[in-house]
């Protein structure tokens, strides 16, 4: 049922997101021979994801009628754009981020931020030269987080998700919305 609704959504992100949660909740939450089998498992099958995403075509599977094909499509297309530093596919969530980390660079940000709700403010603010249009915002929490405390402010986020799943580990259904949460924020 829930692969299911997962298509439904015709989301590139949710299909990341479970592709990312479910190895993650099985490798906290499995017994060792679960996390066994997902090791064997993902050496499989990262390995395949690779190869379709270098091979694939995105346009053909973009221009499917079924929104499964779509949204694969979309991931694909959104992959190879971050794999190929923006040269190839579209992904608009790749573009702000690298928009928001050279802004986070040219102002001197990096390492303590520009404070609390400066991505707010900032991004909403400037414009881009020439056109008046609205710069590129911020998509996830961690960009958000960069911008607004630096480097100092994400690695206190990282180290706060670790502490948190390892700490709701022996809450498995709860861990599943935690991990699930927190990899759709820090992805979208």
């Amino acid at each position: 049922c829930s692969s299911d609704l997962l298509w439904l959504a015709d989301s590139p992100t949710c299909i990341l997101v479970m592709a990312l949660t479910v190895p993650l909740w099985y490798g906290l939450c499995g017994s060792w021979r679960h996390r066994a089998i997902l090791l064997g498992a993902l050496a499989l099958i990262i390995p395949a994801a690779v190869f379709f995403i270098l091979h694939a075509n995105p346009q053909a599977w973009g221009e499917s009628g079924n929104p499964a094909e779509v949204a694969i499509g979309r991931l694909v297309s959104g992959m190879r754009n971050v794999g190929t530093s923006g040269q190839q596919g579209v992904n608009t969530r790749f573009a702000n981020t690298t928009g928001a980390i050279e802004a986070v660079r040219e102002n001197g940000w990096m390492r303590l931020g520009a404070g609390p709700a400066a991505d707010v403010t900032y991004f909403a603010a400037e414009r881009l030269p020439g056109s008046g249009q609205q710069a590129a915002g911020v998509n996830a929490l961690w960009v958000a987080v960069l911008v607004d405390f630096g480097e100092t402010g994400v690695s206190l986020l990282g180290v706060l998700l670790i502490v948190a799943a390892w700490r709701i580990r022996r809450f498995p259904e709860t861990a599943a919305i935690l991990l699930s949460l927190s990899v759709a924020s820090l992805v979208n």
